[in-house]
């Protein structure tokens, strides 16, 4: 069966925000009857390709960053990539 495409955004969303330790560790399930290994053209529909930039921030900007990260357990390259995406869906559906 195929994966709809509310499925591989889920997916996307859950591999590409820092959820990796925690699928890692099992806070999100462990049972392997749900388990499956991936082709890799089929991973690279789920996972997508992502390009890198740069954008200068201010140091205390950054500090904040790192600091609401490590609440949540993430590196702040990974929170920073949700709280834009979360931002760009939200003024998308206003």
């Amino acid at each position: 069966m195929k994966p709809t495409s509310d499925e591989l955004l889920l997916a996307e969303e859950l591999l590409g925000d820092g959820n990796q330790q925690a699928w890692e560790q099992g806070h999100l399930g462990r049972d392997p009857k749900h388990a499956r290994r991936l082709p890799e053209d089929e991973a690279q529909r789920y996972l997508g390709e992502k390009k890198g930039t740069s954008v200068r921030l201010p140091d205390d900007l950054i500090a904040d960053l790192r600091m609401l990260a490590a609440r949540k357990g993430l590196a702040y390259q990974a929170y920073m990539r949700m709280v834009l995406i979360e931002h760009v869906r939200a003024q998308k559906s206003a």
